[in-house]
């Protein structure tokens, strides 16, 4: 991370926040407000460098958007619902796309980023727009906006859940060509002999 702003219009962004899953079912406006308690700061992750530059897991990221070049080609996705997109899906977009979570598993658990999928990581070649959270933020209690930050705090969780079954789901479908949602009989067979090997994630 390049560069953090302190002071931030919360408001700039109030057309996207209903599309972006961390939002999902809170009026725009009481998003800016909470936004306004919550007072993450905005972060710029330079062109050809990474969040990972000088990482710290106490924060997740938010985008907010990008300064890409709409006529350039597009770079690959930064996350998508691999086989059953849900409402806490990532949007399915390059890097930079409004909307889009990154940091929140390593929040959670503390484990080390390095030692996941390096694809959510990759560098590009323009400006990226985070707004910058910590579990605290999240977390602590803003009166009069409960509701709304009830609603993110629930939010959050569905993201999580929607990436640890994407990911396992890819783990399925790649090591053993198995569509965990749509199993056959013989993919129900195998999907039993495989839970029934204790080593079967080795």
């Amino acid at each position: 991370m390049t560069d953090r702003t302190a002071d931030v219009d919360y408001r700039a962004w109030i057309d996207l926040y209903p599309s972006m899953p961390l939002f999902a079912g809170i009026d725009p406006e009481d998003v800016v407000r909470l936004l306004e308690l919550i007072a993450p700061p905005l972060g710029t992750v330079r062109a050809g460098t990474s969040i990972l530059d000088d990482y710290d897991p106490t924060w997740f990221y938010l985008c907010v958007g990008s300064n890409r070049d709409p006529s350039a080609p597009t770079p690959p996705a930064h996350r998508a619902s691999f086989l059953r997109p849900g409402q806490w899906s990532m949007p399915t977009g390059p890097i930079g796309t409004p909307g889009l979570v990154a940091g929140e598993i390593m929040t959670l658990s503390g484990c080390d980023p390095w030692a996941g999928p390096k694809a959510v990581w990759a560098l590009v070649d323009y400006d990226v727009y985070y707004l910058m959270f910590t579990l605290d933020d999240v977390l602590e209690y803003r009166d009069g906006l409960y509701p709304a930050q009830q609603t993110m705090i629930r939010n959050l969780m569905g993201i999580v859940a929607q990436v640890v079954i994407d990911h396992r789901a890819l783990f399925y479908k790649l090591r053993y060509g198995i569509n965990m949602f749509e199993l056959t009989d013989a993919d129900k067979q195998l999907y039993a002999e495989i839970h029934a090997d204790p080593l079967w994630l080795e």
